[in-house]
């Protein structure tokens, strides 16, 4: 039976190698990076980096807004839990926006938390929206907040 395959020249198999080197090197060095950037918390894990292409926190206006936190806060930054809008300024308020932990939703202010429950939704753009609705205020006395941190 007659081979189909043909002799490699030897300068052909050197430079295979080579490449294979180069590619084997490479694939270790941005393993290394990649997994570098991910940090393993319980059953999942975190990046500490954003991945290529993609945009981090922005207010209302398309700006890039940082996390409203104090120096000792050295934990992960939330960024998609309904509290989020605490930690980052995203209508430019220092407080807070209304934040819905359904069935109320809460406002920080400068001297407490107001409170508030709404019954009645309206539809639009395929979503039900709930509009604020303050009752009550929940304060320390003599509290007077710049903002939240």
């Amino acid at each position: 039976m007659k081979s189909i395959y043909t002799k490699i020249p030897a300068s052909i198999k050197s430079f295979s190698s080579l490449s294979l080197g180069i590619f084997c090197v490479l694939s270790l060095l941005l393993s290394h990076k990649l997994s570098a950037q991910s940090v393993s918390v319980g059953a999942g894990s975190y990046s500490t980096s954003l991945p290529s292409g993609e945009i981090g926190p922005q207010n209302f206006s398309g700006q890039n807004i940082d996390p409203k936190i104090s120096s000792s806060f050295n934990l992960p930054i939330q960024t998609n839990d309904y509290w989020s809008n605490l930690i980052y300024p995203f209508f430019n308020d220092p407080f807070s926006n209304v934040i819905y932990a359904h069935p109320l939703n809460v406002k920080a202010i400068s001297d407490g938390l107001q409170i508030g429950y709404t019954s009645n939704h309206s539809f639009a753009a395929n979503d039900y929206l709930f509009p604020f609705s303050h009752q009550l205020t929940v304060s320390v006395s003599g509290l007077s907040a710049p903002r939240t941190e």
